[in-house]
């Protein structure tokens, strides 16, 4: 009886784990998709190469 209450909460306990690992992935792969799309139109309205120094990403964002 014992052994089969602990292989009931071992395996809740991994398909807990799995499911949190989709969600994570999830949000992760949506995040990227976006960023995506944003880093393209940034980099498509950018002057040529050798008009200006070129931006990156770290020197637009705000301190803190």
């Amino acid at each position: 009886m014992q052994n089969d209450v602990n292989a009931l909460f071992l395996i809740l306990g991994l398909v807990s784990l799995v499911v949190g690992a989709v969600g994570i992935a999830n949000v992760t792969l949506v995040t990227v998709m976006e960023r995506v799309a944003e880093i393209g139109l940034r980099r498509s309205s950018e002057p040529r190469a050798g008009t200006s120094p070129p931006s990156s990403c770290w020197s637009r964002r705000s301190p803190g």
